[in-house]
């Protein structure tokens, strides 16, 4: 143990930045806030709808397959790239160091353009509060009236960036890890209450067994398993560096293999949770289970209009919907404001502030045109996340390697024990399916009509963007860091 800790110290795996960057105030915040990087609409909006329309347990046991083979070992290798990193993807690439050192930027590039997702936690809020007023009476008249409304949206979305700014604005202890706490707690408080309220209504068995009892004959068709990869993919989250930001922030005897273990866990069974809001109410009410992707705005408080207390139940989903998404938005502005901290020395108030700028610019595009908003789900979210996980795993597991990871910042002062067999998922499996996936889409994407630059075609061109502008910011850190070494030495002399 002191020999590994020696080595650890002595080849820099570990320079405790906390003074500067802050960290965890507690085990208990570092958890939660790392399970609630990983909840958001992936798990509360698009899973109930996946599982509903792609066969219900036919969909449940392959993701939560992929969860275990693809998502969790991903995750992991973000965690303890982070821990060894000390910084946002921009220092932890760096420090790693070889031909893939500015993939950091890439990932900066991914997460700004990513910012039309924010809107999303805009729709919950504003659906939140308009449940306790007459305007939810109709649904889908609410929702024509808002989405048409471009000042609003506009407006809204800049208030959810504002938001989101406050707590990494606040620091670490005080932002992130306390509005984590109490706003997690009170997600998974509402959830609980949601599926205990459907379970218990006069014809929800029959949604409970579509929902849990597998039919073996539809699990094994292409659409349904790579359904369940992607969801696996999204509902999870790996790529964005959301994982590797917030374990940067971890103290050198954090166990960042065991956390990221409880984040799958939580992650899943968050999104099981909202499952069981859902799919019960579904056949209670004797409706279909093709609900599209508006079924949280529309169908769904519909659907709850037709219960008894359906209000109050609309209410708290539309108030956890807000809560699993803004915890992630704030996320988003700490992993980008990183980029400022990493690349030009700056102060963190002062990065967080050109963050949210940064993302108000990027987001407002797609916020206002929702052809737009689609082109850069698919472009981003198809293409963009699986190159950047495969480079990831390039990087951490076959040039730092895996092995070197898990011996020497994984494991040494962990009170759990991380295997080989993480080296043989995350060198392998985890690249192996984010091509299979990402091909597959292309491909999918092609042959059903869609533009030429959403298939195939859009799968070059975000590749031919993510390399040339991660050989491109290498090139430039690198210089950077001769430069600095240089001045150094000279001043040294």
């Amino acid at each position: 143990m002191e020999k590994l800790e020696r080595e650890y110290d002595k080849n820099h795996y570990f320079v405790d930045q906390s003074q500067a960057r802050g960290s965890w105030g507690t085990r208990f915040g570092f958890l939660i806030a790392l399970w609630f990087a990983s909840v958001g609409i992936g798990n509360v909006w698009r899973f109930p709808w996946k599982a509903a329309s792609m066969g219900g347990g036919a969909f449940v046991v392959p993701y939560l397959i992929f969860v275990i083979i693809l998502s969790l070992p991903a995750v992991m290798g973000e965690g303890v790239t982070g821990k060894y990193g000390q910084g946002g993807p921009v220092q932890s690439y760096r420090k790693i160091g070889g031909p893939l050192r500015g993939i950091g930027i890439s990932i900066i590039i991914l997460n700004a353009f990513v910012a039309y997702s924010i809107i999303v936690a805009g729709h919950a809020l504003v659906f939140c509060i308009a449940s306790l007023t007459p305007l939810m009476n109709d649904p889908g008249a609410m929702w024509n009236s808002y989405i048409s409304n471009p000042t609003l949206v506009t407006g809204v979305f800049i208030l959810i960036v504002l938001l989101s700014v406050i707590p990494p604005y606040l620091g670490v202890n005080k932002g992130i890890e306390k509005f984590a706490i109490y706003m997690g707690v009170t997600c998974i408080a509402i959830l609980v209450i949601g599926a205990a309220r459907a379970v218990t209504l006069p014809g929800a068995w029959a949604g409970i067994d579509y929902y849990l009892k597998p039919d073996w004959s539809k699990m094994f068709t292409i659409n349904v398993l790579a359904g369940a990869m992607a969801q696996a993919y999204f509902s999870f989250g790996p790529g964005w560096a959301w994982f590797l930001t917030l374990s940067s922030y971890a103290k050198y005897n954090e166990d960042t293999g065991r956390a990221q273990m409880t984040t799958g866990l939580a992650d899943t069974s968050i999104a099981l949770l909202a499952g069981f809001c859902v799919l019960p109410v579904l056949f209670a009410m004797g409706l279909g289970t093709d609900l599209g992707t508006q079924s949280s705005f529309v169908a769904l408080p519909m659907l709850f209009g037709q219960m008894a207390g359906g209000r109050i139940f609309t209410f708290l989903f539309f108030l956890a919907f807000f809560f699993a998404a803004y915890t992630c938005e704030y996320v988003l502005v700490d992993v980008t404001g990183s980029f400022f901290q990493d690349a030009f020395q700056w102060p963190r108030k002062k990065s967080i502030l050109a963050a949210g700028a940064l993302l108000i610019a990027f987001g407002l595009w797609p916020t206002l045109n929702e052809t737009v908003f689609n082109t850069y789900d698919t472009l981003f979210g198809l293409y963009f996340l699986p190159m950047a996980v495969v480079l990831q795993a390039v990087a951490a597991g076959w040039i730092f390697t895996a092995e070197r990871f898990r011996k020497t910042v994984m494991n040494p002062w962990g009170n759990g024990y991380i295997g080989p067999i993480w080296d043989l998922f995350y060198r392998w499996v985890v690249p192996g399916l984010s091509l299979f996936l990402m091909i597959y889409w292309a491909i999918d994407m092609t042959r059903s009509g869609a533009p030429w630059y959403l298939g195939v075609g859009g799968m070059v061109i975000i590749a031919v963007v993510l390399l040339g502008s991660m050989y491109l910011f290498g090139q430039w850190d690198k210089a950077k860091e001769q430069r600095v070494l240089a001045n150094f030495k000279s001043a040294r002399r």
